[in-house]
């Protein structure tokens, strides 16, 4: 189900999107290749290398969000449009940004239990009005901590 009515200029936009996503999808084989045997420790990214997969990443990512933008303007409905193509929106979201706020979360419990260990130590020592005060921070961020664990 699609528009008939097409402008002239989105017919052309179309041709060079099909044209171009075949050497997108060679080029997105590549970066997960080489990103896979890095992980594994097969070879060495120097920071040069890195920014550049970076930047590769980010144009084949950018041809998917316009192929997927004219699919969208093509179709008569919204409904038709996420009941056929959603593999296609969930493949375009950037899950980077997912993986960094869970890195930060655990960043805040491996802060958190550093807080409670010093707390410890500091009331071994003696330390009662330090202690006393950091345990107001060390609660709060055990509260935080359980309510992210339980979800």
């Amino acid at each position: 189900m699609t528009r008939k009515t097409d402008v002239a200029w989105w017919h052309e936009f179309e041709i060079v999107v099909h044209r171009i996503v075949p050497y997108t999808l060679v080029l997105l084989f590549f970066i997960i290749i080489t990103e896979l045997l890095h992980t594994l420790s097969y070879i060495t990214i120097g920071p040069a290398l890195h920014a550049w997969l970076n930047m590769m990443n980010n144009i084949v990512l950018f041809i998917f969000v316009l192929d997927l933008l004219y699919i969208a303007r093509r179709c008569d409905s919204t409904m038709y449009f996420f009941k056929n193509y959603w593999l296609d929106i969930i493949a375009v979201l950037p899950f980077t940004l997912f993986f960094r706020v869970l890195n930060e979360f655990n960043r805040l419990f491996y802060f958190a239990r550093q807080v409670r260990i010093g707390q410890g130590m500091l009331q071994s020592m003696q330390g009662q009005q330090v202690a006393s005060r950091t345990r107001i921070i060390t609660r709060s961020l055990r509260f935080i901590s359980k309510g992210m664990a339980r979800r």
